[in-house]
């Protein structure tokens, strides 16, 4: 089942950020994943997203000057280097 969801913005933009997790499972496998995608819908535009099993949506309406996504929003590629090369302290 998929369900179509559309965002249309009037004078302010929005970001939306999809979240996805899945499960596979068989006899001799088994994989997980989780990945999420958060993408800037600028002002008076119309974007579709469809949800499946396993992904959620959310979306915030972001300031009229907005011409991107906040940088609060974007995790730049060296935090994501530098916590994966830290030691683990459990």
């Amino acid at each position: 089942m998929t369900t179509k969801v559309t965002i249309e913005t009037h004078d302010w933009p929005a970001s939306v950020t999809t979240n996805r997790n899945h499960d596979h499972r068989t006899d001799t496998s088994r994989t997980y994943g989780w990945s999420t995608e958060t993408v800037f819908v600028p002002a008076h535009e119309k974007r579709e997203f469809y949800l499946t099993n396993g992904l959620s949506i959310s979306f915030e309406e972001l300031p009229k000057d907005a011409t991107g996504l906040p940088n609060d929003l974007v995790v730049p590629a060296s935090a994501v280097t530098a916590s994966s090369d830290a030691p683990n302290e459990d």
